[in-house]
């Protein structure tokens, strides 16, 4: 991970026995455990981990966000969840992995010097300090690990930005009443409100991503939420703007895989650049969109962010010939 010199960290060796003891006094916690899902490791890895632990090979450094009254773990989640759950009883390791370890599959059956060895290891800590603004604090997340799935990301958003996350669920279910055929889609519609404020200067939101490299269109969003709150009138003018989601042909959208496709084209429809009325209207759009963005020029395959306000005006110009 590469870190920028301004921000403030802290390096500290803590024994497992320290780190455990502050998960079970909830002044340390898991972004995914307590907010969201994050992407879990089965038994073989698990089992894996654990008997390189007790082979005395040396746990992967660790970062913690300590600028706050509680910490959050940014990277090792998976690690330090394995080894909680072991040590507290309710993970049962498989034996395959274990190797010469095999016949302890449950913490309580390690011998007492097995036990203070695994309580005894030592964990490098990156701990970043008070004092960092919030907007750095989830770029720093965004760097880690925690950015394996977008669900992640928004488990993020929900603490580092509470007070927008808070005003842009309750436009979300604004939404969710003006139109609640979509309330099962509510995930995709959190980002309806977000992609309004970006409809008309894709070109400068872009440019303030702070990752390259595979697109999560959530990477563009979320950052928005630091100063988010309610736009007034503008805020009725969005959900008429939204009224293609009155239509069942709406769900297909949603259910595309391509997450640059399913911006471009509501981004598309919530500028007026291209027209839906009807179901027919939209299914036709949809079929049209798909056999244009198989189509694209090379260039626009890429899925890097600088690339999205191009990939606009192509299909902008496509659509409406």
């Amino acid at each position: 991970m590469i870190v920028n010199d301004k921000y403030t960290f802290r390096k500290q060796i803590l024994v497992c026995e320290q780190i455990l003891d502050m998960i079970d006094k909830d002044s340390l916690r898991f972004v995914g455990h307590t907010y969201g899902s994050n992407s879990r490791w089965d038994i073989g890895l698990k089992s894996m981990f654990i008997y390189q632990m007790l082979s005395g090979f040396q746990v992967p450094e660790l970062m913690f966000d300590g600028s706050e009254k509680n910490w959050y773990v940014i990277t090792g989640e998976r690690q330090l969840k394995c080894i909680y759950e072991y040590i507290t009883g309710s993970l049962t390791l498989s034996e395959e992995a274990l190797g010469e370890f095999k016949k302890y599959k449950r913490f309580e059956e390690l011998p007492l010097m097995l036990k203070r060895k695994l309580l005894n290891t030592e964990c490098f800590v990156t701990v970043l300090n008070p004092g960092v603004t919030r907007s750095d604090r989830y770029r720093i997340y965004e760097m880690g690990s925690v950015t394996e799935g977008s669900s992640d990301l928004w488990a993020v958003a929900k603490f580092v930005f509470p007070e927008g996350y808070n005003n842009l669920e309750r436009i979300v279910d604004d939404i969710i009443l003006s139109y609640p055929s979509v309330k099962q889609n509510r995930r995709q519609i959190v980002r309806l409100p977000l992609l309004w404020r970006i409809r008309n200067d894709v070109d400068y939101y872009t440019s303030k991503v702070s990752v390259s490299g595979s697109t999560k269109i959530d990477s563009i969003l979320i950052p928005q939420l630091e100063d988010y709150s309610s736009v007034g009138i503008d805020e009725h003018t969005m959900i008429e703007k939204l009224s293609f989601l009155q239509y069942e042909t709406c769900k297909k959208v949603f259910s595309w895989k391509s997450q640059s496709l399913k911006t471009v084209i509501i981004l598309l429809i919530m500028n007026g650049i291209v027209k839906v009325d009807s179901n027919d209207s939209l299914d036709s759009l949809i079929k049209k969109s798909k056999r244009l963005w198989d189509k694209r020029p090379s260039k626009l395959y890429s899925s890097s962010y600088n690339i999205l306000s191009e990939q606009i005006k192509y299909m902008s110009n496509k659509l409406n010939k």
